[in-house]
């Protein structure tokens, strides 16, 4: 796969890890805002039908932390781009590859998706916990696909962090902290209310550790030690309430 209640209960860590102190702060709250869909392990074709059935619902935004880098089957492709061009409200990912080099996905989605961010959380004492907003790299500025969603959830939003600072992520939700929703299950006998007017974010959230990370979670929860704690989009999420928070700073 290419890839990345109501009772309050905190937990503040200020562990610090080398000239980094990790931010921490745990909530049993449920995001009002944000859905998170699982992929899973399904072809284009698959994908393409979750994005059409998600968006029957109305949502606010359908963020897809997904690559899809390279041509494959002609029949499943043409099922992705068609659900692409259907869809006005919809926003890919990308990457940069160790060199240096873009991972965007192939010209024949990404034409047809209304936008795409940069969904790279760097790596700071062995644990993924820092971003860049908005990373200038000679004449050409990429904004973190947490950053896009927001701009497009929120017009007028007015990133305050300066070109090429990085942040760290301010962790408040773990992924049981997020309505999440299997793509596989989704049909037309869910409450519409699941996705109407929400941010709704698909990535990979099992059922293996693909897109899993070590994050400053387990700082304050257990985990085995060699295994990783957070996937991807989870980080993302909290992203995009870490540059909410920042904002009102």
């Amino acid at each position: 796969m290419n890839l990345s209640l109501s009772l309050l209960f905190i937990v503040i860590v200020t562990f610090q890890l080398g000239c980094r102190t990790p931010e921490v702060e745990l909530t049993n709250e449920r995001d009002p805002d944000i859905v998170l869909v699982n992929i899973g392990e399904v072809d284009r074709a698959e994908i393409a039908k979750m994005l059409l059935k998600i968006d029957s619902f109305k949502p606010k935004l359908i963020a897809v932390d997904v690559w899809f880098v390279k041509e494959k089957d002609s029949l499943l492709d043409s099922k992705l781009v068609d659900a692409l061009k259907a869809i006005d409200k919809d926003i890919l990912s990308y990457a940069f590859e160790p060199s240096g080099k873009l991972v965007k996905s192939h010209d024949k989605f990404r034409s047809h998706a209304l936008d795409d961010g940069l969904a790279v959380i760097e790596v700071v004492d062995g644990l993924s916990q820092e971003f860049i907003p908005i990373r200038k790299v000679g004449n050409a500025i990429h904004e973190h696909f947490a950053l896009k969603i927001l701009r497009h959830w929120k017009p007028g939003f007015q990133c305050k962090v300066k070109p090429n600072k990085s942040i760290p992520v301010k962790f408040t939700r773990t992924l049981e902290q997020f309505m999440r929703v299997e793509g596989v299950d989704i049909n037309r006998d869910m409450v519409e209310n699941i996705f109407k007017d929400k941010i709704v974010m698909l990535g990979y959230i099992g059922p293996t550790n693909e897109d899993k990370h070590f994050t400053p979670i387990r700082l304050v929860k257990n985990y085995p030690e060699k295994e990783p704690d957070t996937y991807g989009v989870v980080t993302i999420a909290n992203a995009i309430r870490t540059l909410l928070d920042y904002e009102m700073k």
